[in-house]
């Protein structure tokens, strides 16, 4: 990826979505949804984030 197109630039458009895969209760696919809602890709992207601040870096993880 280029120095550029790492900034969000009015030039570099892109879209957010999200995709949820829907499984039966045996875990298998069901179906998959594509949300691009804003509301629901800021909450999906933020609880990501929150998960990556607590997350324990994988150079640092060892097993018990």
């Amino acid at each position: 990826m280029s120095a550029t197109s790492r900034l969000a630039l009015p030039g570099n458009n892109f879209w957010l979505s999200v995709l949820f895969n829907h499984l039966a209760g045996d875990g298998t696919m069901t179906s998959e949804e594509v949300v691009t809602d804003p509301a629901m890709v800021e909450l999906c992207a933020s609880a990501f984030a929150a998960a990556q601040e607590r997350a324990t870096q994988h150079e640092k993880y060892q097993p018990v």
